[in-house]
C-alpha cells in the first residue's frame, strides 16, 4: 500500500511538472505557494519571484476588473471559473491566457487553496482580433467599413430616440480625387485617400462616425445634434478638411468635398 502510494505521488509530482499548462497553488488568502515550470515558461517568471505574492503581479491593463469579479463569485458559488484572461510576462508583454481555477476543500469542506491551470492562446486571441477588425474596418483607411457604419447607425438612432435627440447623417465623395488618381496613379491615390479620411476624421468629435462606403465615397454620422447650426458647423470643418493641400511626393495635391446632410428623426 504504502509502495503504491509513493508511486501514486511521483506520477502526479511528473504531471505537475512536466505538463505543458502552467500551474499556480494558492492558499485561501489568494498568495502563491507553488507553481511549476510550465509557468516560469509561460510567464518568464521564476519560483522565487512569485511565492508569497498575489496573482494581481500579472494582471494587464486589457483586462477589467469585472472579470475578477465574475470569477470571485464563480468560485464562491460553485467552486470553479473558467475562461480567458489578459496577463502580463515578466518582461511586460501582455498574454492571453484560457485559465481554469478550482477551489481545493478540506474534509469539512471548508476551502483550504486554489488551483489553477492555464495555457498561453495569445496566438489565436490575435489572430481572432485581427479577423474581428478585417471584418469591421476598410483595409486602406482603417475606418469603419459599411457593416460596422450599419451597426453603429442602429445603435445611435435608438439613442436619439431614448433621449429625445437628434443625429446627421453626412454622405460625401471627394471632387477632383479621379483626376489624381488617373494622372498619378493608385499609389497617390491611395495616400490622399488615407491624408483626406485622416483630417476629416480629426475635424469630427470623437462620438461621431467617420465610415468608407469605398472608392472616394465616405458616411459620417454626428451624433448629439442639438441644433442644426451644430450640424452646419461641422459639415465646415469637414469640408475645409477635405480642401485643405496634401502633399504626396513633392506633389502638392488638392480635392474638395461634396455632402449630402439628411436629419434623424426630423427628415
Amino acid at each position: 500500500v504504502q509502495r503504491a502510494a509513493e508511486q501514486r505521488l511521483k506520477l502526479i509530482s511528473s504531471v505537475f511538472t512536466n505538463t505543458s499548462e502552467g500551474i499556480l497553488i494558492l492558499d485561501r488568502a489568494g498568495r502563491i505557494v507553488e507553481v511549476n515550470q510550465a509557468f516560469s515558461k509561460i510567464t518568464g517568471y521564476g519560483k522565487d519571484e512569485v511565492l508569497g505574492r498575489f496573482t494581481s503581479m500579472f494582471r494587464s491593463s486589457r483586462q477589467g476588473p469585472e472579470v475578477f469579479d465574475a470569477m470571485r463569485r464563480a468560485l464562491r458559488r460553485t467552486g470553479d471559473w473558467r475562461g480567458e484572461l489578459w496577463s502580463r510576462r515578466s518582461d511586460g508583454e501582455a498574454f492571453s491566457a484560457l485559465v481554469t481555477v478550482s477551489s481545493v476543500r478540506s474534509a469539512t469542506g471548508r476551502v483550504r487553496n486554489f488551483v489553477a491551470l492555464f495555457s498561453d492562446v495569445t496566438v489565436l486571441r490575435l489572430q481572432q482580433e485581427q479577423l474581428e477588425h478585417t471584418a469591421h474596418f476598410d483595409p486602406l483607411t482603417d475606418l469603419p467599413n459599411r457593416l460596422l457604419l450599419s451597426d453603429r447607425l442602429h445603435q445611435a438612432m435608438a439613442m436619439c430616440l431614448r433621449h429625445n435627440q437628434s443625429l446627421a447623417v453626412l454622405y460625401l465623395d471627394l471632387d477632383g480625387f479621379k483626376a489624381i488618381n488617373d494622372r498619378h496613379g493608385h499609389e497617390v491615390g491611395d495616400d490622399m485617400l488615407i491624408a483626406v479620411s485622416g483630417r476629416m476624421k480629426t475635424a469630427l468629435r470623437d462620438v461621431d462616425t467617420l465610415a468608407r462606403m469605398g472608392g472616394d465615397e465616405f458616411v459620417a454620422i454626428l451624433a448629439d445634434i442639438e441644433r442644426a447650426q451644430d450640424c452646419i458647423a461641422l459639415v465646415s470643418r469637414v469640408l475645409a478638411a477635405c480642401a485643405e493641400p496634401v502633399r504626396i511626393n513633392g506633389l502638392e495635391l488638392k480635392v474638395t468635398a461634396s455632402i449630402g446632410v439628411t436629419m434623424y428623426p426630423r427628415d
